[in-house]
């Protein structure tokens, strides 16, 4: 009964209001003012029955004592609730607020929290070195449209994809000014029209560029969120979903490694190389592993690398011909590119697998396509991102195999450093150094 009275509340009242204001608006007549649209909208003393329903069915009955619902809404301190949105946009929450999409109690929470003026977030407005371009900026509070989801971020994974786009050498190229952030973790505040994801769920959010993830809140489409368990510490979740879907997709998906086989992983202690190391081991193959320094071998070793190779006083070439017999590596994992992956060649099997997942080493190797035809030997490009847009159920199963896998103790994300929000740059610039291993992550 009370849906219904809702819904009707909501077709008669509110609807029609919203159309209103939309017509005046394409016709150039004065819009109303938004005082006088809410002054109409919450001026029903039937809006104000179900509303006040609606608080106690959603768990607001305290609120309803201490502040009733029809002083609540001429309260001068609302309005600070939707500072930064346009009519529609105030007209729109109000929709939500009523249907239960948004919780009265977590927007009075943010009332009384002082969480509901300007969020902060890290943007850039022209291109270049991120410590120069980055600036810390206040930014209206973002609301959830139909599909999409308002998430409190907790974490955020830094990747070096970030220091691409902040210089402009990233093959995509989002328009100015804007947020950059590929990955966070955090939990749902509330939901647009349309998504039954609960309010108060802990997950992981890609958030689409120009409005990136290096902020104090984030909308997002609900497509692009994916649960997390609540055992998951905040800056592992940050730092989990890109490193382990791009390995998993490329060992498996793309490479098919087989138990038995033999594994070779560049950049064993990086992010993404981490977590190939692992995902190999998990599916049984002998992993051997490159590192540069004797600290960075050391952690290839914990990771559970058969073999770990120091780059800098070894040849790799050499040592994995040595502990093949001369076979060779039937899967290359290679994040690095140049020398890196021009050596790899050397020491390919036959009818293996080259992985191309990157260029760190900063030049893009030339592929003789003559020499892949005499070793009989399969170079892959690693795009997870373009595979993540063309095939989101796949992402979804594989994300049910890599959250099952860190259950059973499987793998876990190597964090290295966890800077605060406030200092994105430095954590850029650490990246940008090479001074790290697994990866660093961005913590509120």
């Amino acid at each position: 009964m009370v849906q219904q009275t809702v819904r009707r509340f909501v077709e008669r009242e509110l609807i029609p209001l919203e159309q209103q204001v939309l017509r005046n608006e394409r016709e150039g007549k004065p819009g109303m003012s938004r005082y006088a649209s809410m002054g109409k909208l919450y001026g029903s003393n039937m809006g104000n029955r179900v509303v006040d329903r609606v608080l106690q069915i959603h768990g607001g009955m305290g609120y309803t004592k201490e502040l009733p619902i029809e002083r609540w809404y001429r309260e001068a301190r609302l309005w600070r609730i939707y500072d930064g949105t346009d009519e529609i946009q105030r007209l729109i929450i109000s929709r939500n607020l009523l249907k239960g999409h948004v919780k009265v109690d977590d927007l009075l929470g943010n009332v009384t929290e002082g969480r509901c003026s300007p969020v902060r977030a890290w943007v850039v407005h022209q291109l270049g070195n991120p410590e120069e371009v980055l600036r810390l900026e206040e930014r209206p509070a973002p609301v959830p449209q139909a599909g999409e989801v308002l998430i409190d971020v907790e974490a955020a994974g830094v990747n070096f994809l970030d220091l691409l786009l902040c210089a402009g050498t990233y093959q995509e190229k989002p328009p100015l000014p804007f947020t950059p952030g590929a990955e966070v973790t955090g939990r749902i505040r509330a939901s647009g029209e349309g998504v039954d994801l609960p309010v108060g769920n802990r997950v992981i959010a890609l958030p689409a560029l120009p409005e990136g993830g290096y902020a104090e809140q984030i909308k997002v489409p609900a497509d692009r969120v994916y649960p997390v368990p609540e055992s998951m510490p905040p800056a592992e979740a940050a730092a989990f979903f890109i490193s382990f879907h791009t390995a998993h997709y490329a060992l498996h998906r793309l490479a098919r490694l087989q138990r038995g086989e033999v594994l070779l992983v560049h950049a064993g202690a990086g992010g993404v190389g981490s977590a190939a190391i692992q995902l190999g081991k998990a599916a049984g193959a002998g992993v051997i592993a490159t590192a540069g320094g004797r600290e960075k071998v050391n952690i290839c070793r914990e990771l559970g690398a058969d073999l770990a190779i120091d780059y800098r006083e070894h040849d790799f070439v050499e040592a994995v011909k040595m502990a093949t017999q001369g076979k060779g590596a039937n899967v290359i994992f290679d994040p690095v590119g140049g020398d890196v992956f021009d050596q790899s060649r050397r020491c390919i099997a036959f009818e293996g697998r080259i992985l191309v997942v990157g260029f760190a080493g900063g030049r893009i190797a030339q592929a003789p396509t003559n020499h892949a035809l005499v070793k009989n030997y399969a170079i892959w490009g690693v795009h997870w991102g373009l595979f993540q847009r063309l095939f989101p159920q796949a992402v979804r199963e594989a994300h049910r195999d890599l959250i099952a896998l860190y259950q059973q103790g499987s793998i876990r994300p190597l964090v290295h450093h966890r800077f605060p929000f406030e200092q994105l740059p430095a954590a850029l610039a650490r990246l940008a150094s090479r001074r790290t291993w697994g990866k660093v992550v961005l913590e509120r």
